[in-house]
């Protein structure tokens, strides 16, 4: 069962696809195949470079085997083109495998804050943050829906958010954040 086979094919994916089916039957590892692709996938998604090939191999292999770790780094890729609905499409497939992984969560939280359902992100950041009380990045997203509610008590929660996240990620969001308290601050 794939849930994902049924989308929208291009192409080179249906290419793809035939060659992994091949590759299988001439003896292809699938399982290693697929965690060296979800390795990759990972790298790609943290940089600046973008494979066509491997991006390729990723919507393919998700689309025949719907593993979640391959899921989840094909749909962070798919993030970093700003393409958060098709991303919450695999991140879904991923979610009904592993409803533990707080990354996860995060991952289908910051999409659903992307296409402005703030009240959806809430609930997954929740999840997120009850799976992993400490992970910055579902700590700094909380703390930027919060700050951006604008009344006070939200603001006021915001800021724990705030200096919880900055102990575990810092970054561009964190500096944001700390001038967003500093302004409140200045009022």
């Amino acid at each position: 069962f794939s849930p994902v086979r049924g989308a929208a094919q291009s192409a080179e994916v249906i290419r793809m696809m035939d060659y992994i089916v091949l590759a299988e039957q001439a003896g292809l590892n699938v399982q290693k195949y697929l965690m060296e692709l979800s390795d990759q996938l990972a790298i790609i998604s943290a940089t600046n470079y973008m494979d066509t090939e491997i991006l390729q191999q990723g919507e393919a292999a998700a689309r025949l085997y719907a593993h979640p770790l391959v899921c989840m780094n094909y749909a962070a890729c798919l993030m970093k083109q700003r393409k958060y609905g098709s991303a919450l499409h695999y991140l879904a497939v991923a979610w009904h495998q592993d409803k533990r992984n707080h990354m996860l969560a995060t991952n289908i939280a910051r999409c659903h804050f992307e296409l402005g359902d703030d009240k959806l992100a809430e609930a997954f950041l929740d999840r997120a943050l009850q799976l992993n009380k400490d992970y910055g990045l579902a700590l700094q997203l909380k703390a930027t829906i919060l700050l951006n509610k604008g009344d006070i008590e939200s603001q006021n929660k915001a800021v724990e958010y705030v200096f919880k996240s900055a102990l575990d990620t810092w970054n561009h969001v964190s500096v944001r954040h700390f001038n967003s308290i500093a302004a409140i601050m200045e009022d």
